[in-house]
Formats: structure tokens, C-alpha cells, sequence
């Protein structure tokens, strides 16, 4: 592609999202919109699973949270609750979802902020990256300013 009709492109897709939000609105863009704009096929949700993992020891609150943010988002998590070790989890979910072209697990204490940043994972999924992840900041190190 010239690099003229690169610019174009992305001068249209800056112009949507524009025109998508308004500064004075907190909007959830919805899948359809976020695939569109990160020109993901239009079946992507059903080829990606979307995991968490905790022991039964974590707080029982922290994954319902979870879940009430994936839910708000319209994005589909399973979590599993499990006395697992982690190496048997990934055994476990990965063996499961062969059948997935990507799949991508959270943390627990993992919960995005953007609806956006999780189909940023899937745009590098989808477009060759092998593995993805989020920038995180530990707290206890640097006094939290850390990625």
C-alpha cells in the first residue's frame, strides 16, 4: 500500500471514533463497532475464549467482580474456581479449547479498564502475535510506579 492511502485509512478510522464519542459521554462502544474498527472478522468472538483461574482461597467477591465487568462489557469470561495449580489450569483450559484460535486468560485480580484494551488483545491475536498481555504495575515494588 502507498503511504498516502495508509494515512487515508487511518485519518477515517481516528474521524470514526470521533464521531463514536463525545467527551461529555461515558459509552461502552459495543463488539460489532471495536471488531469493525479493528478490522476483525465479523465471527472473532466465536473463535477466542476468554478465561480467569483462582483458588477457592481468594475472596469470594473478588471474581464476582470480576465477572460483573466482563459482563458489563459484553465480553464472555469463564472463570474457574478450583483447587488447580496453575500448570494444570493451563493443562485444563488449553486442552479444552483446542478447538479456539485464541485464547486468552486473566488474572483474578486482572480486570481491564476499557472494554478496548481486550479487543487490542485480540487484534494482536488475530494478526500474528503468539502471546499478549497487559501492562500491570506491581504496588509493592518502586512504590507502585512500575510496569
Amino acid at each position: 500500500m502507498k503511504l498516502s492511502l495508509i494515512k487515508y485509512l487511518f485519518k477515517n478510522k481516528v474521524l470514526q471514533i470521533q464521531q463514536y464519542f463525545k467527551k461529555e459521554d461515558v459509552i461502552i462502544p459495543s463488539n460489532e463497532f471495536l471488531i469493525n474498527l479493528y478490522c476483525l472478522p465479523k465471527d472473532i468472538m466465536s473463535k477466542v475464549k476468554i478465561v480467569s483461574f483462582c483458588n477457592k482461597n481468594i475472596h469470594r467477591n473478588v471474581p464476582i467482580y470480576q465477572k460483573k465487568v466482563f459482563d458489563n462489557f459484553e465480553i464472555p469470561l469463564d472463570q474457574y474456581i478450583e483447587n488447580y495449580s496453575h500448570s494444570i489450569f493451563l493443562s485444563k483450559v488449553l486442552t479444552e479449547n483446542a478447538d479456539k484460535e485464541h485464547v486468552i486468560i486473566f488474572d483474578i485480580d486482572a480486570i481491564p479498564l476499557k472494554k478496548q484494551s481486550v479487543f487490542c488483545m485480540i487484534q494482536d491475536l488475530h494478526f500474528g502475535y503468539k502471546l499478549v498481555g497487559a501492562i500491570q504495575t506491581a504496588n509493592q515494588f518502586e512504590g507502585g510506579k512500575n510496569n
